[in-house]
């Protein structure tokens, strides 16, 4: 069976459309055009369909989690990482493919807008963007940001832990190559250590878990990674999980509960600074833990 977008670029009475909303636009005229179809259709709508749509549309339905709860780990695991990551508060829409264009993810996968912006997916993305900025105004220091957001994405998720939105902790370290990956390991350090503590700031009692790869195949810097950790930590060389996502080395943050482990975390290097300032010698590491799951 063919799927939706198949049949209507197929369909004569759909297929110039499509071209035209694609290629035949400027930015400014299809931001109109979209705006004024969506203007029209909620003119149309009912309070009671709105409803009926509130009652089905898993985007829209409330988190089964307690809010206090979750204002309270957003809260804590930005104190626990303060000491070396600067919070700020991102706005709850970023520049469209803002995830695609650096990281290669679907944009089907996030909310894309009617005012080509996207609904924030994942925080590190718009913290690298930032940074990136912060970078252009002054390449001599080390930009350090964190930010707790609550995402939405797109994809279906499967298991009792997944939702369509939830609030995230992410952080990015952003600076110049050193040589030899020296920055990577250094910041690599920095973001295990303030994920393990905004973890436990959240559930003192947490016994966490660190998992160290290098998709290079490279063993040295990912050993002395794990060596220089105080938390439970190894080396896994099994993982295929972010093979061209991390630019070689990452690592998986997890929580033991009896023998099941949870995963939190996760982070690694990656070339988006590399891309968004055209310059080969930038270097960012980025993590991410989902405070949900820590909650739950």
């Amino acid at each position: 069976m063919s799927s939706p977008i198949g049949r209507l670029r197929s369909d004569p009475k759909t297929h110039d459309a499509h071209e035209l909303l694609t290629d035949g636009l400027a930015g400014s005229d299809l931001r109109s055009l979209l705006l004024d179809v969506a203007a029209q259709r909620a003119a149309r709508r009912t309070p009671s369909g709105v409803l009926t749509q509130y009652k089905a549309d898993r985007f829209c339905e409330p988190s089964a989690l307690d809010a206090v709860a979750i204002a309270q780990a957003e809260a804590s695991a930005l104190q626990a990482v303060r000491p070396h990551f600067r919070p700020i508060q991102l706005s709850p829409v970023s520049p469209l493919a803002t995830s695609s264009a650096m990281s290669e993810v679907p944009q089907n996968n996030v909310v894309t807008t009617m005012r080509m912006t996207e609904v924030l997916s994942d925080p590190t993305n718009v913290l690298a963007l930032e940074a990136a900025l912060e970078r252009q105004a002054n390449a001599s220091e080390i930009v350090r940001l964190a930010a707790a957001h609550r995402v939405l994405r797109a994809q279906t998720f499967d298991g009792p832990r997944s939702y369509a939105h939830f609030s995230l902790l992410g952080m990015v370290s952003a600076g110049r190559d050193r040589g030899n990956r020296q920055f990577e390991v250094d910041e690599l350090l920095r973001h295990i250590r303030a994920l393990t503590a905004a973890v436990i700031s959240i559930d003192a009692d947490a016994d966490v878990v660190v998992r160290v790869t290098d998709h290079s195949g490279r063993l040295d810097e990912a050993q002395t990674i794990v060596d220089t950790l105080d938390t439970e930590s190894s080396i896994d060389t099994e993982r295929t999980h972010g093979v061209g996502y991390y630019d070689h080395l990452c690592f998986k943050l997890a929580v033991r509960r009896g023998d099941e482990l949870i995963e939190v975390g996760d982070g690694g290097s990656t070339t988006w600074t590399q891309q968004l300032l055209s310059n080969r010698k930038e270097r960012l590491v980025i993590s991410g833990s989902g405070l949900d799951r820590i909650v739950m």
